[in-house]
């Protein structure tokens, strides 16, 4: 498994926008030809499976088997010599996978996705709470043991705020840049700018900064209902290259990603994004990311491999 850029988009403060600028972004990259995964990692308030619905319901265990080499008078079924992966459906509550074992992502439209809210869970309580320690164990499997095979362009959709899922999704991956979203009010401007400390305190770059909800477009001219947008200060004081706003829309209220890549205002600040991800001279010390499927053999594991928990 190996994957070309890893990309984290990131608010301090819920509810502007992230996930549903993740779930756009993926599906514009994939518009030019570029294999894309997206990780849910926010696991007490996951919300992939809403903004991409896939036709499957849940996702299966895979299993690697063990390397067996055929010769010429050999019965058994002919197969792949190495890493031979077939599908096993969960079981009732979902277990923590075993070490020879991973998760199959869905797809939507050719883009791979993993959430904690595909997986199977009877028994839900309707609500998903986890102490750190399980948290950090989850932000593992999620990353670390999904078959994501060969991507362009994993986008992490991480969490609101600074807290444990953030930290350990920067321990367990290289991430090659952030997308910061913000909105125009004075308290979103104020939590962003500690994201973006702490960012700059892990050593990863800040690859953009999009204010969502910035102001209201009508027929005659832009209306800045929520006040004039600070972004464009957060970007000079953190050395932000890409500054992207977005208008607020009412249509987009109960519509479909696609329905709102129908919005030409939208997609043309979002295709910005997008060129200036693919066209960003990254730094020479910045070692393309890769996920081999035996890094996972060295990790040391929170809790008991087949330690059962309850997902909402």
């Amino acid at each position: 498994m190996t994957i070309g850029r890893v990309i984290a988009v990131h608010s301090s403060k819920g509810g502007v926008g992230k996930s549903t600028l993740t779930c756009l972004l993926a599906k514009l990259l994939k518009e030019r030809d570029l294999k894309v995964g997206i990780c849910d990692l926010d696991i007490t308030g996951p919300c992939l499976k809403t903004l991409m619905p896939p036709n499957q319901d849940f996702v299966k265990w895979i299993t690697k088997q063990s390397t067996h080499i055929r010769y010429e008078n050999d019965k058994m079924s002919p197969r792949d010599p190495l890493d031979t992966l077939y599908p096993l459906s969960t079981d009732e509550d979902t277990c923590l996978p075993e070490d020879n074992q991973y998760l199959e992502p869905l797809e939507v439209d050719t883009v791979k996705l993993m959430s904690i809210s595909f997986f199977k869970s009877p028994k839900s309580q309707g609500f998903t709470a986890f102490r750190g320690p399980a948290s950090d164990q989850i932000c593992q499997i999620l990353l670390k043991r999904t078959n994501w095979g060969e991507l362009n362009y994993l986008i992490l959709d991480l969490p609101p705020g600074t807290m444990d899922i953030v930290l350990s999704a920067s321990e367990h991956i290289t991430i090659d840049g952030v997308i910061a979203v913000t909105t125009p009010h004075i308290t979103s401007q104020k939590i962003t700018e500690r994201g973006l400390n702490l960012f700059k305190h892990l050593n990863t770059t800040v690859l953009a900064l999009v204010e969502n909800m910035a102001y209201f477009q009508c027929s005659c001219a832009k209306h800045f209902i929520f006040g004039n947008p600070c972004g464009q200060n957060l970007c000079k004081n953190h050395n932000i290259p890409k500054y992207i706003q977005l208008p607020l829309i009412s249509m987009y209220v109960n519509v479909s990603i696609d329905d709102m890549l129908k919005d030409t205002v939208v997609t043309s600040e979002l295709y910005e994004l997008v060129d200036h991800l693919i066209n960003y001279k990254w730094e020479i010390s910045k070692k393309i990311s890769s996920i081999a499927v035996d890094d996972t053999d060295n990790f040391d594991w929170y809790m008991p491999s087949g330690m059962r928990f309850r997902m909402g």
